[in-house]
């Protein structure tokens, strides 16, 4: 492809999302071409990671539209999109970017929308905390590193079957109860204290599927080094923990009865998603940022067998 048709088709890319963006912002749910129904296959066919163009081109265009007196307003054209990305992972509460945040892709402004930087709320924390008392559940994070265990010439695969937690039926046996947190602040919010997991309302349906998978890939592929986070990635370790406690269908049954997990599929393509995920994640299990919980866990499911 010549430069001349590259920069065609970006223009034309360019476009196309933005009309499509526009039309969901004003409460148009058709898709352009008129069909409902095809905007949820087109939405997230627009945020897989392969299929990503530079959001610069969208800002150019945005800029071509809607230029006013002062100049493009990226804030009108941040907020088509975070409006768009509400709601996309259950539970959890939009984080608008500031203005000057550098975005490279659709799905980057996606992740920096619905993932929390541990880096920054640990700043708030540190300056006062957030007016609705959202630094509390930081702890997790400010926990030291969980001590490797690995040894010997196999150490990645044994300290990761070291590091992982037993699957949900396995912790009913061993004493822990599940509970549904009431009012998380996001899917993240999870907390494991006297033997009872709290964990938000998760619902798992194909759009899910995509959506949770692109957003692993883009950390492993830069998402980590963007937040210049010491030890993992927030995505990937809930796509782990989740992993770890659907391992079979009675596991699905734990979480269904617990009012915890909604399967919009069938518990044999949740527990063969998941452990698909999983298995292809690159991690260090001993020091993500879910680490010290996992470890809380094992300790527990430990002393009550």
């Amino acid at each position: 492809m010549g430069a001349d048709e590259f920069a065609e088709m970006l223009v034309l890319d360019g476009c196309f999302l933005l009309e499509f963006f526009l039309r969901k912002s004003e409460g148009q749910l058709a898709a352009p071409g008129g069909a409902k129904w095809a905007w949820q296959h087109m939405y997230h066919d627009v945020l897989l990671l392969e299929n990503q163009i530079p959001f610069l081109v969208v800002e150019k265009m945005h800029g071509v539209a809607f230029a006013g007196e002062d100049g493009p307003d990226r804030d009108a054209l941040l907020d088509i999109f975070c409006k768009a990305f509400a709601g996309d992972l259950p539970s959890s509460r939009i984080i608008r970017p500031a203005s000057d945040k550098t975005i490279h892709h659709l799905l980057h402004l996606h992740y920096e929308c619905n993932v929390r930087n541990p880096a920054v709320d640990s700043e708030k924390a540190r300056n006062g905390g957030e007016a609705n008392g959202g630094a509390s559940s930081l702890a997790i994070w400010k926990q030291p590193p969980v001590p490797s265990p690995r040894s010997g010439g196999d150490g990645a695969v044994k300290g990761r079957m070291t590091s992982m937690i037993p699957p949900a039926a396995k912790m009913e046996e061993a004493g822990v109860t599940f509970k549904r947190r009431a009012t998380p602040r996001d899917v993240f919010d999870v907390s494991f204290r006297y033997g009872v997991l709290h964990m938000p309302a998760f619902v798992v349906d194909e759009s899910v599927k995509v959506l949770l998978a692109n957003l692993v890939a883009f950390e492993q592929g830069g998402g980590r080094a963007a937040r210049k986070l010491d030890g993992g990635n927030l995505m990937t370790g809930f796509v782990a923990l989740v992993g770890s406690l659907v391992n079979a269908r009675r596991d699905v049954e734990v979480l269904r009865r617990s009012g915890i997990l909604h399967c919009m599929i069938t518990d044999e393509e949740a527990v063969a998603y998941f452990s698909h995920v999983v298995q292809y994640t690159t991690m260090d299990y001993d020091r993500h940022l879910l680490a010290c919980l996992f470890r809380d866990i094992r300790e527990h499911c430990h002393w009550n067998r």
